[in-house]
């Protein structure tokens, strides 16, 4: 996956040190490839919701992320509207729908910026938003164009973070790429 020599030897001594096997190796593997990559922080919940949106490729796991992060904070006792502005894509909203009432959560579907603008204004009793949007090619500006525009747009601005979610199994070109083009947002 373009890993360099030397992070690759890194991960491999571990391995070797520990001497695990098998699915334990893999554990293992995955713990020392954790510790060295810099993760977002979880952010701190304040007097106004906080507002999240997961960007980045199709097929990332933007709505895994979203989802998984969303039960812990329903796990913590945390109120939460997941909303997706991925209205185009064949099953994206009846998905995060069924999700969001799994985990027994408010959800909308948003289709443009005016529309999360709406949904934003209404979250006033949650303590975060987590917005899901449509995967987008690195290569296509029109649609990373739009997605600026849609999470940018009207009142939205300053109160959004966004978080750009990559496949760690993603070529090194992929994600230099990916974090090249998503980031203006």
């Amino acid at each position: 996956s373009g890993a360099s020599p030397v992070f690759a030897e890194r991960v491999l001594s571990e391995l070797d040190r520990t001497g695990a096997r098998g699915l334990a190796a893999v554990d293992q593997a995955a713990g020392v490839i954790e510790r060295a990559l810099a993760i977002a922080p979880s952010p701190k919940l304040a007097s106004a919701p906080v507002v999240l949106a997961f960007v980045g490729p199709s097929g990332a796991g933007k709505t895994s992320t979203l989802v998984k992060l969303a039960a812990r904070l329903v796990r913590a006792r945390r109120r939460v509207l997941l909303v997706t502005t991925d209205t185009q894509s064949a099953g994206a909203v009846a998905e995060l729908a069924a999700q969001a009432e799994a985990l027994q959560a408010p959800f909308l579907p948003a289709r443009d910026g005016a529309e999360l603008a709406g949904a934003l204004e209404s979250a006033k009793s949650v303590d975060a938003v987590l917005i899901d949007t449509a995967g987008h090619s690195p290569r296509d500006g029109e649609m990373l164009a739009r997605l600026k525009n849609t999470l940018r747009g009207g009142e939205l601005e300053g109160a959004l973070t966004c978080y750009l979610v990559l496949s760690a199994a993603s070529s090194r070109a992929a994600l230099e790429l990916a974090r090249a083009s998503f980031a203006e947002l």
